[in-house]
């Protein structure tokens, strides 16, 4: 028998009063209130963190290169390739280990070369290699060459081959710094040649910045400097990496290989404030320069052991950052990284 109580209950489980539409709409309005006030809050620290995950992950790909350099006992570096090959927009997402590749000597132990032109005065020749059927495959415009296993390194140009590309035929031009004594003539003894050949990709896989990143070529370089700019179309960023593990040179857009005397910073930025009027800061904001913005990494890359550190940028005042000139921002931007590189024994 059911009690008078038990039949009020199951009415009264029965007609439990629910949620009206109003109130739910009610409800979804103030949470989309909420949600559009938040996401442009949390945007910074999202873009924030996602610069410090790129500047880790390029700081990772470049000790993978310093450490291949060491295990290999022969130089290996890191190629940035720009967005564009015309420089109008000088920067990179992409990066490529390179590897130098052994010396060429030609197809046999009897490959000479013969002098068909001298011009003392200009320091430069023209050269037939003999024996080097494999040349025009294996050497590439502005590789260097010697002769008889000693004296200079000439540099090779073939007018026909652009920078950097493979030479078209085994009579090849190359230079020196002019007023150098060529020891050779039209009628000397071809000698033997060697040719040291520029770094080629190698087949390790890549590393691509993640999202928008980039590294901004226009305010990376050396100590307080920036790299050269390039002349005419922009060539690759390269770092080499010597087998005992510091930084062995730098190649940089215009093809110019030079000894590294200082530390090496990589600017990790947002690719939409690439470029920017280097010359002047007057138009500099945080808006639309990566020098500016304080949520930009650093990368540096010590010079005596290579190792490569990711630290944050010194936060500047646009204001402040106008009245100063290019060089003076770029080394107060740098400087937490410098004092990074200094505390890791960089």
């Amino acid at each position: 028998m059911i009690s008078p109580n038990s039949q009020f209950e199951i009415r009264n489980s029965r007609f439990r009063p629910g949620i009206t539409l109003i109130e739910l709409l009610v409800v979804v309005a103030i949470l989309s209130i909420i949600t559009a006030t938040a996401i442009p809050l949390m945007a910074p620290a999202v873009e924030s963190r996602r610069l410090r995950e790129a500047s880790r992950g390029l700081s990772t790909f470049i000790a993978g290169a310093r450490a291949r350099a060491i295990d290999r006992d022969r130089p290996v570096g890191v190629e940035f390739v720009p967005v564009s090959a015309d420089g109008l927009l000088p920067a990179a997402v992409d990066a490529y280990y390179v590897e130098v590749p052994p010396m060429y000597a030609g197809d046999s132990t009897t490959s000479n070369a013969n002098f068909t032109a001298v011009d003392s005065s200009s320091g430069t020749a023209t050269v037939t290699l003999n024996g080097a059927a494999a040349a025009t495959a294996l050497v590439r415009n502005g590789d260097k060459i010697r002769f008889n296993f000693q004296g200079p390194w000439w540099k090779i140009n073939d007018p026909a081959a652009g920078p950097g590309e493979k030479i078209t035929s085994t009579t090849i031009n190359i230079s020196v710094t002019s007023n150098v004594a060529i020891p050779w003539t039209t009628t000397s003894p071809n000698p033997a040649f060697q040719i040291r050949r520029q770094p080629v990709r190698s087949s390790a896989a890549s590393f691509q910045m993640p999202g928008n990143a980039a590294v901004d070529l226009q305010f990376s370089g050396i100590d307080s400097d920036v790299f050269p700019v390039p002349a005419g179309n922009r060539r690759n960023v390269t770092i080499m990496f010597a087998p005992e593990g510091h930084v062995q040179s730098l190649i940089d857009a215009n093809g110019g290989t030079s000894s590294v005397t200082g530390a090496i910073y990589l600017l990790v930025g947002g690719i939409e404030k690439i470029p920017v009027d280097i010359s002047s800061t007057a138009t500099w904001t945080e808006e639309n320069c990566n020098l500016l913005d304080g949520i930009n990494q650093w990368v540096a890359i010590g010079v005596q052991n290579g190792q490569a550190v990711s630290a944050e940028m010194t936060f500047i005042d646009p204001a402040i950052a106008q009245g100063r000139t290019p060089r003076e921002v770029v080394t107060e931007a740098r400087r937490l990284a410098s004092d990074m590189r200094g505390q890791s024994g960089n």
